[in-house]
């Protein structure tokens, strides 16, 4: 793996105090200092469910550049019940793309992608307070303090035991390089049983930091627009599968004249 230089961010805009100790209000503060990024969230449960052999898992990676701004997520799962078809996002080119399975909506996009995920550990365990500093070490080419977590203060989550979690965080930076939860106990996520016993686990990463990403649109998301003629002060296009939207000033009987012809 090769080492890259860290990028120099201040840690005024956020509530770290490296040192001793590190609090966070969010595992993915610090993320908008960054030119570009890959994150990769995983949950995952191994054990059983009442009586029988159960696990699952649910995976979030999101790539993003700051300039030109362009964004891509997916979210992969297997056995959670929910979204095992997978969902992909992207957003680039000044459009945004959705994909659902084999169906693929594409629409206009007034506004540039945002840094940032919606689904991250701090989504489900919220900030993390008080972690003690283990030590110093390099992660994913970066330098980085290696800090232990308090997880007494994960009770919510049910009864569970052997809890452990520790956290990395970029220095200079103040951002999270890595991160991960254990513990074994019930299975409080996906309903997998009222009995269920095994181990749940979440890692956290960040990689190719400031590192040349290319997000590109899939291909041929959306291409009932591009077959259906449309009004030349058309806005607001999209597309859903063979389903093709868009609004116009046009007046009425004029629209209807256009697509007679």
């Amino acid at each position: 793996m090769s080492t890259i230089a860290p990028v120099a961010v201040s840690t005024q805009s956020t509530s770290n105090n490296i040192g001793g100790n590190v609090d966070l209000s969010d595992v993915g503060e610090g993320l908008d200092t960054l030119d570009s990024y890959q994150t990769n969230f995983t949950m995952s449960f191994n054990g059983t469910a009442d009586g029988k052999p159960t696990q699952w898992n649910w995976t979030t990676l999101e790539e993003f550049v700051k300039n030109p701004a362009a964004k891509h997520s997916k979210v992969t799962s297997a056995n959670t019940g929910i979204a095992d078809t997978g969902f992909e996002s992207w957003e680039v080119h000044g459009k945004s793309y959705t994909a659902f399975g084999t169906i693929c909506a594409q629409a206009d996009s007034d506004t540039p992608p945002t840094s940032g995920s919606s689904f991250t550990p701090s989504s489900i365990i919220g900030n993390i307070q008080g972690a003690q500093l283990l030590g110093s070490e390099t992660v994913n080419g970066i330098p980085a303090q290696h800090f232990a977590v308090d997880v007494s203060r994960f009770a919510a989550l049910g009864n569970r035991t052997g809890g452990k979690s520790e956290v990395w965080v970029a220095m200079p930076g103040g951002y999270v390089v890595k991160y991960f939860y254990q513990a074994t106990g019930a299975d409080s996520f996906f309903a997998t049983g009222a009995n269920s016993q095994g181990t749940i686990r979440w890692d956290y990463e960040v990689k190719n930091i400031n590192q040349p990403i290319n997000i590109e649109p899939p291909a041929d998301c959306g291409q009932a627009a591009a077959d259906i003629p449309i009004l030349p002060d058309a806005k607001n296009n999209s597309s859903f599968g063979e389903m093709s939207t868009y609004t116009s000033a046009t007046n009425f009987n004029d629209a209807v004249n256009f697509y007679k012809t």
